[in-house]
Formats: structure tokens, sequence, C-alpha cells
């Protein structure tokens, strides 16, 4: 009786501190992403939220090691009576993809490239 009472305290035991290793360390990561365009006064769309106007600073939520968590789109639309400006999309595989990259510090949209190369 005392044998099977020492192995299911030691499963235990071992279960406990495997589990504990591995827990997250409970704390919440960011990194903050300066976004700016040429010219100023984009309008940036993350994720398919309207956000603000260039230029601006973005708080996402970020891995230990400094990649996004999830996929993560930017978009920046020229203003409105803007002449000879495009629509600029980027995009950022989240760490589990093998083509992750970690989180820029900063994003600049060349609003006059046209992304279709014409």
């Amino acid at each position: 009786m005392k044998n099977n009472f020492a192995r299911v305290f030691l499963t235990i035991s071992l279960a406990a501190a495997f589990l504990g290793g591995c827990a997250s360390d409970g704390q919440k990561y960011s990194r903050t992403i300066a976004v700016m365009s040429d010219p100023a006064g984009a309008e940036i769309v993350v994720n398919g939220m309207p956000v603000a106007k260039t230029p601006l600073a973005i708080e996402v939520e970020a891995t230990k090691s400094g990649h996004f968590i999830s996929r993560f789109e930017i978009i920046a639309r020229p203003q409105a009576d803007a002449e000879g400006q495009y629509l600029q999309v980027k995009s950022f595989a989240p760490y589990s993809a093998k083509d992750a990259e970690k989180i820029p510090e900063k994003i600049t949209f060349d609003m006059r490239l046209n992304p279709r190369g014409n």
C-alpha cells in the first residue's frame, strides 16, 4: 500500500513540476511600430479596422521573442483628394509560420509607388 501511495505521489509531483515548467510566465508582451507615409496623412487600417492617419504609433501584441502573435495586415489608404497616390498593403506572418519576421520598429509607406508597377 505504501508503495502505491509513493508511486502516485511521485507521478503527481513530476507531472506538476513538468507542467509548471511549461506554463507561460503569465506576462503579455507588446511592441510599438511607428507608421509613416510619404506624403503624410494616409489613413491606416489594421486587420480591417480603421485606426488613424499617419504619422502614428501602433502597439501590437507580441511573443516574448518579438514576433507577431497572429497574421498582421496594415493598409495605407491615400487621402480622398490625393491624385497620383496608391493604396499600399503590408502583411506579416505569425510566429508559427516558417517565414515569420520579427515585428519591425518602423513601417513606411510610399504612397506614390504603384504596387502594380505601371
